[in-house]
């Protein structure tokens, strides 16, 4: 409200300079007086960007508070408080879909509560919120989840129309979403080598990790090659190819060191320690947070035994 404030002032002043050419008094009352409060949603930011700033949250079963804001924009204390009352705005989510090319959901019904959708911003003061109640562990992790509010009456005064929404993705992480230590060796006809980088598993579900995603190294040491996979307890299972490797079944875990008995290029072998399947026998390790992985894959071959390229790797939490 600043500049706005500035801009009046000197067209304020322009109007004196002209007017008292005709007049003794200027035509024109630029006080104070003709300025109102105007309510918004401080970072408020549809439809004005395609940026949004995420929750992110980790899977707990612990609830958490959401605060959705209402702040008056005046240059000084109200002298009364304001009512202002939300909306959940599901139209504003398809508008964004529809503007940026997303694929947003309104939050499951039973992952969420509101007591109020009115808050009143007392005297003397700036702000309020209502809180919304967010439980991560009830959130259908396999969608892009999203709440939206609107602001649709404030005791009568100005709303602002480019800050009167707020849409808020909620992302959950599972307990596995991390930065990893991620040594290994990739053994490979004509390629084989070691390897040891940052490695990040991001969440699908709760139980189910994706290895790298977009451009970074998932499988192996490969940029843009990926796979997920679930958790359950110590095991580790459910491959899926991601990206640019094979799909299953020309792609998975492999439950023994070298069955095709693939001839590799030295210095080293599958089933020479350290690269066995008895220590990399796809586990987890909760006490460590270590992950012993071995996969393998082969274009055109649907069995592991045909699976020329194959690793073995260790994650270890960073």
């Amino acid at each position: 409200m600043k500049r706005l404030f500035n801009i009046l002032v000197m067209a304020g002043f322009t109007s004196v300079l002209l007017s008292s050419c005709l007049k003794d008094t200027p035509i024109t009352d630029y006080s104070d007086k003709a300025i109102k409060p105007v309510v918004l949603v401080p970072n408020g930011n549809w439809p004005r960007t395609q940026s949004i700033s995420p929750l992110g949250l980790d899977f707990s079963t612990t609830p958490y508070e959401l605060r959705v804001y209402a702040r008056v924009s005046w240059d000084k204390p109200l002298s009364k408080s304001i009512d202002v009352t939300f909306k959940e705005d599901d139209a504003a989510i398809a508008a964004y879909n529809t503007a940026f090319g997303q694929n947003w959901v309104k939050l499951n019904s039973t992952a969420y509560a509101i007591t109020s959708l009115k808050v009143t911003i007392p005297a003397g003061t700036s702000e309020a919120y209502i809180p919304v109640s967010v439980f991560p562990d009830k959130i259908d992790l396999t969608k892009f989840n999203m709440l939206a509010f609107t602001i649709t009456d404030a005791s009568g005064e100005v709303i602002s129309s480019n800050y009167q929404s707020i849409l808020t993705p909620i992302l959950v992480k599972n307990i596995y979403d991390a930065d990893y230590q991620a040594t290994g060796y990739f053994f490979h006809p004509s390629a084989p080598r070691s390897y040891n980088f940052t490695k990040h598993l991001y969440t699908v579900n709760d139980k189910r990790c994706q290895s790298g995603k977009d451009s970074e190294a998932g499988l192996g040491d490969l940029g843009g090659w990926q796979y997920r996979f679930d958790v359950n307890g110590a095991t580790v299972g459910g491959w899926e190819a991601v990206g640019a490797p094979p799909a299953a079944p020309a792609s998975g875990f492999m439950v023994a060191d070298n069955p095709g008995g693939i001839v590799y290029p030295g210095p080293q072998f599958p089933g020479t320690a350290p690269w066995v399947q008895t220590t990399y026998n796809n586990t987890y390790d909760a006490a460590t947070k270590t992950f012993w992985m071995h996969y393998g894959y082969g274009v055109g071959s649907t069995s592991p035994n045909g699976w020329t390229r194959n690793v073995y790797e260790k994650l270890v939490r960073k």
